[in-house]
């Protein structure tokens, strides 16, 4: 038979257990989260050859893989000379703004966005926004005179894009501007 000694040793322990047993339960709770999204992520990642229409890397063989390697390089380098002369060519002096050079690439384009006269707030035109890796080109469409049968002196603000402002991506600074409740665009 026990000793009293050894039953209130237990005692004492018991609570030390269960708050380790309750703190061990729920890191296993995280982990097993944690592995699920893993498993997610893994099976997305399995998908992406085919996604991205590139052979599998784990079924071609390591010769076939390393050659594919070397002309997918040459195949992003090939693919970043045709944008800049693809944006070259639709935006009137954009070569003199983000001349063609090794490794720039356009990120993203945003059409129509509305250009603001400074002083008067006023729309002034639609501009085009071109995010490119290491600069922010904005351009601007040439206003050219309306036809003869479209009313007389009137311009059309649909011309040809023109290059009007550059600047480089490590000079520019993008702050976080909270939109006020009370506050409305009227156009």
């Amino acid at each position: 038979m026990p000793s009293i000694y050894a039953r209130r040793s237990n005692l004492i322990t018991l609570p030390n257990s269960y708050a380790e047993f309750v703190l061990i339960s729920k890191e296993i709770s995280v982990l097993e989260n944690e592995m699920l999204e893993l498993k997610d992520l893994l099976s997305e990642y399995k998908s992406m050859p085919s996604t991205l229409h590139i052979p599998d890397p784990t079924i071609i063989s390591s010769s076939m893989l390393s050659t594919y390697k070397r002309s997918s390089v040459a195949d992003l380098r090939v693919l970043y000379f045709n944008q800049m002369q693809t944006l070259h060519a639709t935006i009137e002096g954009a070569s003199k703004f983000v001349p063609t050079t090794p490794g720039r690439h356009v990120v993203s384009e945003i059409e129509s966005v509305l250009s603001l006269n400074s002083a008067t707030y006023k729309v002034t035109g639609k501009v085009k926004f071109v995010i490119l890796d290491d600069a922010v080109l904005v351009a601007k469409r040439r206003r050219r005179n309306a036809g003869p049968g479209e009313g007389s002196g009137s311009t059309v603000n649909e011309g040809k894009l023109v290059g009007e402002k550059c600047w480089p991506l490590n000079e520019m600074l993008v702050l976080d501007t909270k939109d006020s409740a009370g506050a409305s665009l009227d156009l």
